[in-house]
């Protein structure tokens, strides 16, 4: 389902962390905290007086407990089928049965166990208060629906100067924030947030620059097919979903195709997949919209009859590849077709080729990228060549036009892409760094190593290279885990490049949660390495691994530290709220 988090590319791994260990009857268990996002709703005890309540209240637990935690407790210590439903709020649980007896029994079982060495206690209280049972019969009838605007454009009602501004607002807020962590580091940020925070650097276009988007194939509250986006929140027990009209992101070739396809869904016959029920058919529709090529991506759920399914495969065919030596003003363009079949939200498939080309391009700063179905792009290419432009900056590369440069610089240069994907900020890097040579800016060696972990992107990446008449002696792309790679770098470069006499510098580009320890003290351990540039597309969320770069040195943040010198942002989402960070570390 799409919501305001995952509309910018919010699709990165997540990581899990093990417990600590649980005490029960004293007796330790081991579990796994994984992570939710459940009703952490709190419950009052003023209506607590209600004499047919089957509904008990656990007090006592740990403050760091959480949800994940209390509920596969009480799974291991009572009979699943015996509770309905867990709240927990703060460090007590509120626990409703099917019945007396059972109520009765896990009162037993329950007061006076041990959770993590605190003994709980166990009441019998009253049920929820009638105000809230009635909100949420309320919420059925009539649900809180946002508007398309609200949930993906938040800030469209804005000026694009107001929406900078804003952004700006919040860089000084976060960028504070991480000071205060820096401080509590124990680390000497010498540069103040003004001197630290630069202004932010503007998208070219505010419009329709989104090239790619995934759109939920559901129901309006009128019970009507709609290609869109989820309007309510899915604690409400439905998914209604609301058309794109109103929003001003897509292009306008996405928005043919996605009236197109809600056309084409309620002639099929297939219903669209009711994520509660768990019935229907049509999930999903991914559109990938470039200036010369498109590709669609529909995602369906498993369907028994073959025959069926074969001839909906051919229909969507026939209906989204278009050949027309004149098209009308309801037609679109799209040169390719996937299609995948997912049961789950965890499953992974390979997808379907199923017409047109098998891969799309796009074309940034005089580069050429080839895009596969699972391939990371950023969704908007203009302000893409503002980021990667910003980031060859922070890193002092050569400009082809800079009247401030007076000498030819002739030190060799490695560049470290940590966390490729298909290599494109290494690629644009190097073809900055070519042109500089033509123009007589630059004369020195230089050499590229991409690193990531998934072997599909170093693929993408490899193909890259020969598509921008490149080789490998110049770009080299890995499959590995950066720490693993760094202590055996020097058998990655050529053998006349002496690491001690280059100019080693680094671009980490993680996901949006962040990087594991590991990857951060392999940055620190690498002391041929003084300059790194960390690029984020959630600065709150960079907190952690900025401080880890720069805390002073001790048995497990080994190398010497960081200092961050200089905070760049840049828009890349006009009408929302999110917008990158460029952070440039130097030691």
């Amino acid at each position: 389902m799409i919501s305001e988090e995952n509309i910018h590319e919010l699709d990165q791994p997540s990581e899990t962390k093990n417990n600590s260990k649980l005490l029960e009857n004293e007796k330790e268990q081991d579990f796994k905290d994984e992570p939710i996002d459940e009703e952490m709703l709190e419950t009052s005890d003023k209506n607590d007086e209600v004499s047919e309540s089957l509904r008990i209240q656990i007090k006592s637990f740990p403050k760091f407990a959480n949800y994940v935690q209390v509920k596969k407790f009480l799974q291991k210590v009572l009979p699943s089928d015996s509770f309905r439903k867990i709240k927990l709020f703060k460090q007590t649980a509120f626990v409703s049965f099917k019945n007396a007896s059972e109520l009765e029994a896990g009162m037993l079982t329950l007061n006076g166990m041990k959770f993590k060495g605190t003994v709980l206690t166990v009441k019998r209280v009253g049920e929820e208060p009638e105000s809230r049972q009635a909100d949420v019969r309320n919420n059925e009838e009539h649900p809180i629906l946002k508007s398309v605007v609200e949930i993906v454009s938040p800030l469209a009602g804005l000026s694009y100067q107001d929406q900078l501004a804003s952004k700006m607002e919040e860089s000084k807020r976060t960028t504070k924030n991480l000071m205060s962590q820096l401080k509590s580091a124990g680390i000497r940020q010498v540069k103040h947030v003004d001197e630290l925070l630069m202004p932010i650097l503007p998208s070219p276009i505010t419009r329709e620059y989104r090239n790619k988007c995934e759109f939920t194939i559901g129901r309006r509250a009128d019970g009507e097919i709609c290609v869109g986006f989820v309007a309510n929140r899915m604690s409400e027990g439905r998914c209604i979903v609301v058309p794109i009209d109103e929003c001003t992101i897509f292009r306008e070739n996405t928005r043919r195709i996605v009236h197109a396809c809600e056309k084409f869904v309620k002639e099929s016959g297939f219903p669209p997949f009711d994520e509660f029920q768990r019935i229907g058919f049509w999930k999903t529709l991914t559109v990938r919209d470039f200036i010369g090529d498109c590709m669609l991506i529909f995602t369906v759920h498993p369907w028994k009859d073959a025959d069926e399914l074969e001839k909906v495969k051919q229909a969507v065919v026939q209906r989204f590849i278009q050949f027309k030596s004149a098209p009308d003003e309801e037609d679109f363009r799209v040169t390719s077709i996937y299609w995948q079949t997912v049961e789950n939200a965890s499953d992974t498939c390979v997808p379907e080729h199923l017409a047109g080309v098998p891969y799309v391009y796009e074309y940034a700063l005089g580069c050429t990228f080839r895009i596969s179905p699972a391939t990371f792009f950023q969704t908007n290419t203009r302000g893409l060549e503002v980021l990667y432009t910003a980031i060859g900056d922070a890193l002092r590369l050569p400009k082809i036009v800079d009247e401030n440069q007076s000498e030819v610089s002739q030190e060799p240069i490695l560049l470290l892409d940590i966390c490729c994907g298909a290599g494109t900020i290494s690629l644009c890097l190097m073809k900055r760094l070519e042109e500089a040579k033509k123009v007589g800016k630059f004369n020195g060696k230089c050499r590229s190593i991409g690193i990531e972990l998934v072997e599909d992107a170093i693929k993408d990446a490899k193909i890259n290279i020969k598509e921008n008449g490149m080789d490998s002696d110049s770009c080299h792309y890995v499959s590995g885990q950066a720490e693993n790679i760094f202590r055996s770098l020097k058998y990655y470069i050529p053998p006349d490049m002496d690491l001690g006499k280059t100019r080693v510098m680094g671009i980490l580009d993680p996901p949006r949660a962040g990087m594991n320890d590991k990857v951060i003290i392999g940055c620190r351990n690498l002391k041929e390495m003084k300059h790194l540039i960390y690029v984020s597309c959630d600065p709150k969320a960079a907190t952690k691994n900025l401080v880890d770069l720069c805390r002073p040195t001790s048995r497990k943040y080994e190398g010497e530290p960081f200092q961050i010198a200089r905070i760049q942002p840049v828009d890349l989402f006009p009408q929302t709220r999110h917008f990158e960070w460029i952070v440039e570390l130097i030691r």
